[in-house]
C-alpha cells in the first residue's frame, strides 16, 4: 500500500470541472481543491500521467480557474479499514500550469 502525505491543506469545492483531453470536454464532480490540484469524482478512471486542460469556478464570484493538469492518484472504490466508510472512485489532478488571474485567485479561495 502506498503511503500517502498530503503537501496543502484541502478544501470542500461545490461544483464541477471540465476537462479536455482533446477528445472533447467533460464535466465531473470535484470533491476537493488545494493550491495544488483538484480531486475529482468519476466512476472512469483515466491512467496516472495523463494530462488535460482544466477549467471550473470558484463560488461566489471568485473567479474561473484555468490551466492544465496530470493525473497523479487514482482511486477505485476505498472502505476505510478504520471507519469502514466507502470513499467514491476518483482521481487526483495536479496542476501543472495555472493561466491568467488563476493562481491568485485560487489562493485567494484557499486562504
Amino acid at each position: 500500500m502506498r503511503h500517502e502525505t498530503r503537501q496543502a491543506t484541502r478544501r470542500h469545492l461545490p461544483g464541477t470541472a471540465v476537462l479536455d483531453d482533446g477528445d472533447g470536454p467533460v464535466a465531473l464532480p470535484v470533491l476537493d481543491v488545494s493550491h495544488s490540484g483538484l480531486f475529482l469524482r468519476s466512476d472512469l478512471l483515466p491512467e496516472e500521467g495523463e494530462r488535460f486542460a482544466v477549467r471550473f469556478a470558484l463560488p461566489q464570484g471568485g473567479g474561473e480557474i484555468v490551466g492544465e493538469g496530470e493525473v497523479v492518484r487514482v482511486q477505485g472504490v476505498l472502505r476505510d479499514p478504520r471507519t469502514g466508510r466507502l470513499h467514491c472512485p476518483g482521481f487526483g489532478l495536479r496542476f501543472l500550469c495555472l493561466t491568467g488571474d488563476s493562481a491568485r485567485q485560487l489562493q485567494g479561495f484557499l486562504q
